[in-house]
């Protein structure tokens, strides 16, 4: 039992919620579902993420993956998850010098405040890049054949 009644808290650093009962609730299998449980600034803020990708990629599947919502298109495209202090993009392939530049990154993640959305631009330039990365890498592996 949890020491509150409704509560949002950290494991593993992603945001999961408890009921009133205090007993977690199952991860969530959809998109729709994960974005639901979460409280806002971050459920809007990663909802408008959601519309870039998906209008940047629409021929991408949504899925869970990793425990957080993600795109398939060839390969692992993208994804992005909720945290306590923060929300993430992880673009499944580290980021090139000087991409994002000015946000906190690491390798392979960048990270934005829970109200803040990066530039448009920004996010659909990286979309656009790990399309590109994604198609190459399938065309490459069907010459190997």
């Amino acid at each position: 039992m949890l020491p509150f009644p409704t509560s949002v808290f950290s494991s593993k650093s992603h945001i999961y919620r408890a009921d009133s009962l205090g007993d977690m609730q199952d991860p969530a299998s959809t998109v729709d579902q994960y974005l639901a449980e979460l409280a806002e600034p971050p459920r809007s803020t990663l909802g408008e993420i959601r519309r870039m990708i998906q209008q940047t990629a629409p021929a991408a599947v949504e899925q869970i993956s990793y425990g957080m919502p993600s795109f398939k298109q060839q390969g692992m495209l993208i994804g992005f998850a909720a945290h306590k202090t923060h929300w993430s993009l992880h673009p499944m392939r580290a980021l090139l010098p000087g991409e994002f530049e000015g946000f906190d990154t690491a390798k392979g993640t960048v990270r934005f405040r829970l109200d803040e959305i990066p530039d448009p631009a920004l996010v659909i330039a990286l979309v656009e890049r790990r399309i590109a990365e994604n198609e190459a890498a399938a065309r490459e592996k069907k010459q190997q054949r």
